[in-house]
């Protein structure tokens, strides 16, 4: 198995805002908008690891992520999650291009939840031998 963790920097929007700024993850919901609800937009850019065997897949893993939402690449929904969903892995190997962007879209609302919210775990591509037979964060 090898990690990339995507740290960043990371364009983010939030609630209210037009103009993205640059962010390093993973950072709560609170540090980055404080008790303002509503829609963030997280996205980033990354070039496809190289070298990969036939038999490699290429997941997207979400240690902690807090809201509802949905996860695209290249502009193509991959996977929608929602509240219940504390830890997700998305496979990005048949939809990946020489270079990608990944974008978050995610609602919160600080006030009707004790949880945290936002991308408050670590991110990372994580490349594991099809044999392995488990998603990243299973």
């Amino acid at each position: 198995m090898h990690r990339i963790r995507l740290h960043g920097p990371w364009d983010v929007t939030g609630p209210g805002e037009s103009v993205p700024r640059s962010e390093k993850m993973p950072q709560d919901w609170l540090s980055l908008f404080g008790v303002k609800a509503g829609v963030a937009r997280y996205g980033r850019w990354f070039n496809c690891p190289t070298n990969l065997e036939p038999n490699e897949r290429v997941w997207l893993s979400f240690a902690g992520i807090g809201g509802a939402g949905r996860i695209s690449l290249n502009g193509q929904l991959l996977q929608e999650f929602t509240t219940d969903d504390h830890a997700i892995a998305v496979d990005l190997t048949a939809h990946l291009q020489p270079r990608n962007r990944v974008e978050i879209e995610l609602a919160f609302d600080p006030a009707t939840t004790v949880e945290q919210g936002g991308l408050f775990g670590e991110i990372a591509i994580t490349i594991e031998c099809e044999s392995d037979d488990v998603a990243p964060g299973d």
